[in-house]
């Protein structure tokens, strides 16, 4: 991940677009952080230069308080542990390249929020440690890799060990869209449900990521929650959905064109 923009929305009470009007404990508003992959700064049609229609994610700048001074990583999994620790990746077990396990004892955003009488849930791409060995994983594991008899699943804690009550996620990068396989598409599946396996649910992994979100906010609206959403788009492979195809295939867009469009569609 070479760009990393993130996004946070602060919900006193309720969001007009997905929840019905709510109370909350005074003090304590529910917090949701939105973090797109690979999405360059000057990707977005709110930034001068801007060349891709991103109403969507403009909506949030106009509506709301721009920092434009944010300091992260230059790839994915550094920048994810800095958000979760407020530390510098080489402390936590990350970086200076993707991968790394973070490490148990590090102190997490969804630890601190727990701590504080909130329900914490994660949704999308985690990147901060290795699918956990179960023997369902374990099995799907050997499968995809039958023909490397030695190499093994190196196996992680899981993200729920770092203070999640609720997570949808898979643990690396760049899998497919559509059946979330690994290792461009020949590695094993990676997609839980907490500490279940799911590796036979089928649709476009973004739908899932925004479904389970909203599910989660809808089912706790009337308690303080954190919700961190850290989406797969627009991280390659570049995936649209058959609909969003056909819906622009008479445009017989040039190439760069086409980059910029399953973008469009998608955000």
């Amino acid at each position: 991940m070479k760009h990393t923009l993130t996004l946070i929305a602060l919900l006193f009470g309720a969001s007009r677009d997905i929840l019905p009007a709510a109370d909350t404990t005074p003090g304590k508003p529910n917090v949701v952080y939105l973090l797109a992959d690979d999405l360059g700064w000057s990707d977005l049609s709110v930034h001068p230069g801007g060349s891709i229609p991103t109403p969507n994610i403009d909506k949030f700048f106009k509506q709301g308080v721009e920092l434009n001074n944010f300091m992260g990583w230059c790839v994915c999994s550094p920048t994810r542990a800095m958000f979760l620790t407020g530390r510098h990746p080489y402390r936590v077990g990350t970086g200076p390249e993707t991968g790394g396990e973070l490490e148990k004892a590090e102190t997490t955003i969804a630890e601190g929020f727990k701590a504080n009488g909130y329900r914490t849930g994660v949704f999308g791409k985690w990147h901060n440690g290795e699918d956990p060995d179960t023997p369902e994983y374990r099995a799907a594991f050997a499968e995809a890799y039958k023909d490397m008899p030695n190499k093994k699943p190196r196996g992680g804690l899981g993200v729920n060990e770092h203070g999640f009550d609720e997570a949808w996620v898979y643990y690396g990068g760049g899998a497919d869209y559509f059946t979330r396989r690994t290792v461009q598409g020949k590695g094993p599946v990676s997609w839980w449900h907490n500490r279940e396996y799911r590796q036979f649910d089928k649709g476009y992994t973004e739908d899932f990521i925004t479904q389970h979100a909203v599910e989660f906010i809808r089912d706790n609206k009337d308690k303080p929650f954190f919700c961190y959403v850290p989406f797969h788009i627009v991280h390659a492979p570049l995936q649209a959905k058959d609909a969003e195809h056909t819906r622009k295939a008479s445009l017989l867009l040039a190439p760069q064109r086409q980059r910029q469009e399953i973008h469009r569609c998608t955000l």
